[in-house]
């Protein structure tokens, strides 16, 4: 007794050009798009450390402070 297998798939094999277009497209684009993401990475991290609030803990000055604005004033 054998087993007809075509008739015991779920899912009829097709061919989707869709599929096969957005494929290709990516494959295309991938380098592109790392780059894009790697960069915007970046650009995130800076302004992350630029504007972190614990920056009075660590002692670490991205951002003019009120007492350094006085100085900048007497020296010009």
């Amino acid at each position: 007794m054998t087993a007809d297998w075509a008739a015991c798939r779920v899912f009829q094999p097709t061919k989707n050009a869709f599929v096969d277009t957005l494929q290709s497209i990516l494959d295309d684009v991938k380098w592109s798009l790392l780059f894009l993401v790697l960069t915007m990475w970046g650009f995130a991290g800076a302004f992350y450390i630029l504007f972190r609030e614990d920056q009075a803990e660590y002692e670490v000055s991205s951002k003019p402070l009120a007492s350094d604005q006085g100085r900048d004033k007497q020296h010009s």
